[in-house]
């Protein structure tokens, strides 16, 4: 089983003759002759048979975990699993810690644990991965790297971005240059942002408040899990 979603790997597809492919997507963007063994429609997961189940029995969001999901339905149906019991494995599977985390939903905003995002490039797959609009929370001790790809999504996601931690001016002025549209706010700490980020999701109607620190935590934490347990932490603790 290999991924069309890969373009690399699928332009060779022709020299594997004998490989089955999966995608997270949909199957209108392949070639009639090179049709995915497993696809995503209308957000099921689906194959020749028809749809399978909910791509949601997953709770971990994002294109690529939808293509996680198609590679393991594939091996789990060729150990000859029935699709209500992948989807039952899949559902008792809450995801890993501060990927993506989601915590609770709370107001009719979902809240998500991304601490482990300590860069700019694994921050921007968590933008890639959320339907906007969003309120982000950033900071801690900044990293080199190429940051334009991370903004650019910050101005496409976000409508308020939550500084805090070292990084924060830093943050503020590269989002001042890249002229990002949205609301920017700074606290100095993570449980002064927290609020300050609920409020601005009720105030501007968004879905989710994303920990997303594009940063290493070792400005105030010892690593990057006691930064994502203290976040779950303050979320649990809303009233």
């Amino acid at each position: 089983f290999l991924n069309a979603d890969d373009r690399d790997l699928y332009a060779h597809a022709a020299e594997w003759p004998q490989a089955l492919w999966v995608s997270g997507g949909d199957k209108d963007q392949f070639s009639a002759a090179m049709t995915p063994h497993l696809w995503v429609s209308g957000g099921q997961l689906c194959n020749q048979t028809g749809p399978l189940f909910p791509c949601a029995a997953l709770a971990m969001p994002g294109a690529h975990n939808r293509q996680n999901l198609a590679l393991a339905t594939a091996v789990a149906l060729e150990c000859g699993l029935s699709p209500a019991q992948i989807e039952a494995g899949c559902r008792s599977f809450p995801g890993v810690p501060h990927r993506l985390e989601r915590i609770r939903e709370l107001s009719g905003i979902t809240y998500y644990n991304d601490s482990k995002a300590t860069n700019y490039d694994a921050s921007l797959v968590a933008l890639q991965s959320l339907e906007r609009p969003l309120v982000v929370l950033a900071g801690g001790r900044a990293k080199r790297g190429e940051p334009g790809a991370w903004l650019e999504a910050l101005g496409q996601k976000a409508a308020a971005v939550v500084l805090f931690g070292e990084a924060q001016s830093t943050f503020r002025e590269l989002l001042g240059s890249a002229g990002y549209p949205g609301v920017i706010e700074q606290q100095e700490h993570l449980d002064q942002a927290l609020p300050l980020a609920r409020r601005l999701a009720e105030q501007l109607n968004c879905q989710a408040v994303l920990l997303s620190p594009a940063c290493a935590s070792f400005d105030q934490y010892r690593d990057f899990e006691v930064r994502g347990d203290h976040f779950r932490q303050l979320v649990e603790a809303m009233a």
